[in-house]
């Protein structure tokens, strides 16, 4: 072994070489790629893919009756966003969209090898991006990236190894992740059973006359969420504020974004701030810990949290409505109802918008909503916290063992391409 001069790759073999990146691969950017919107595709529907920077669906945004490249394979990049450095390996005939590019071998040189090179690679480049910036990756920094090369046939042996190594770890993942979701899948239904239908199963029921609620027990009514919002409250209905990026600051008062809203609770994410002097100068609206919010912004529409109490004040973004309920609700209850498929889907079916969808806050205001009389609301919320919790935990030991297979498999990856563990 030898000391490579690489801070991420460390110990190298011997016999490995020092190669650039570039002296071994064309990089492209898609040659139409402002071209490819949903719209676009919508109206050239084919059979041929459109990769972009997204990772759902293999990164394909679509299906179009021409195509930009054939090639018989190449390594693919994202280049922007959240999950900006997620390689894979794409052949055939396709059109690059915004947010990705193409890596085209020149020299002999194994595509799947340098694959798992790049998974490495973009795992350790991906932890000196500052939270605070937008991740990115320039063909500016391909051009700078180095890496060891063992010969081509301990490249295929490696490649071959990991495939089947990585293949297996991929597998027991798909496992624990299909329970998850069918752990979610129960969570929901003990949700929408117990807010729509209560608690006694031999309450006598009536219609509700909303398609989305269906039937609900003598007793209960439901109302819209506008009437919700106590009158006697000032602000009990409002959306926040619209702060351009250039007044959000690293320090000051916390903006709340829809990215904090998660399915029924707040999430931590990003560190986001105006200043005590933006903050005045905009005159901005503000909420408390304690406060129920609502996101009008991303799927799923109509989702809602409450502000930790911790929090002692924020502002929120403008796509955040405040619901300041009167005091006949629940609103750990409220934010049970919201998490219901069939109400998040009548208030998506009310969203608008080509590039983002939303929904206004006065056709979120003419949702309806189930209202129990408080007492049982306070019994549904009581009961629903015990049961999510259990149900919750199930699901963070299953996450857990999925993050210790990836770390293993990331582990693995990195050990194989560097040589510090070698085929037999």
């Amino acid at each position: 072994m030898k000391d490579s001069g690489i801070q991420w790759i460390g110990q190298i073999p011997d016999s490995w070489r020092k190669i650039r990146l570039k002296d071994y691969f064309i990089f492209e950017k898609g040659q139409n790629a402002a071209l490819f919107t949903s719209e676009y595709i919508g109206a050239h529907n084919g059979d041929f893919p459109v990769y972009s920077g997204q990772t759902e669906n293999d990164g394909i945004m679509g299906n179009i009756d021409s195509y930009d490249y054939c090639v018989d394979e190449c390594l693919f990049t994202t280049t922007v966003g959240a999950k900006v450095m997620t390689p894979r390996i794409i052949k055939g005939k396709f059109s690059l969209s915004q947010n990705c590019l193409i890596m085209r071998k020149k020299r002999e040189i194994d595509n799947t090898f340098v694959f798992f090179v790049l998974s490495a690679m973009f795992e350790y480049e991906k932890t000196k991006i500052p939270s605070h910036m937008q991740p990115s990756l320039r063909i500016s920094d391909l051009n700078k990236y180095c890496f060891f090369l063992p010969n081509i046939n301990q490249q295929e042996a490696i490649s071959k190894k990991l495939i089947g190594k990585s293949g297996e770890i991929d597998r027991l993942i798909e496992i624990e992740n299909q329970q998850i979701e069918k752990l979610k899948e129960y969570k929901q239904a003990v949700i929408t059973e117990a807010v729509t239908k209560g608690l006694d199963k031999s309450a006598p029921m009536k219609d509700s006359g909303v398609d989305w609620i269906g039937k609900i027990p003598e007793g209960w009514s439901i109302c819209r969420i506008k009437h919700i919002a106590d009158p006697n409250i000032e602000n009990s209905f409002i959306d926040g504020d619209w702060i351009e990026s250039g007044d959000i600051s690293s320090e000051g008062i916390l903006y709340f974004t829809t990215g904090n809203v998660g399915d029924g609770k707040f999430k931590h994410q990003g560190n986001a701030y105006i200043t005590e002097e933006t903050f005045q100068k905009l005159n901005c609206k503000f909420a408390f810990g304690g406060d129920f919010v609502i996101a009008r912004l991303n799927q799923p529409f109509g989702r809602s949290c409450i502000i930790p109490n911790d929090i002692e004040k924020c502002v929120l973004a403008v796509d955040i409505v405040i619901l300041r309920p009167t005091k006949d609700f629940n609103k750990q209850y409220l934010s049970y109802i919201t998490q219901c498929p069939n109400y998040q889907q009548s208030v998506g079916d009310k969203a608008r918008g080509t590039a983002m969808k939303r929904i206004s806050r006065s056709n979120l205001g003419d949702i309806f909503l189930i209202k129990p009389p408080k007492c049982i609301q306070n019994q549904i919320a009581e009961y629903l916290d015990k049961k999510c919790a259990d149900i919750d935990s199930l699901i963070e030991i299953k996450q857990k063992k999925i993050d210790e297979l990836n770390n293993y498999k990331k582990s693995l990856i990195y050990e194989y391409v560097t040589g510090k563990k070698e085929v037999v």
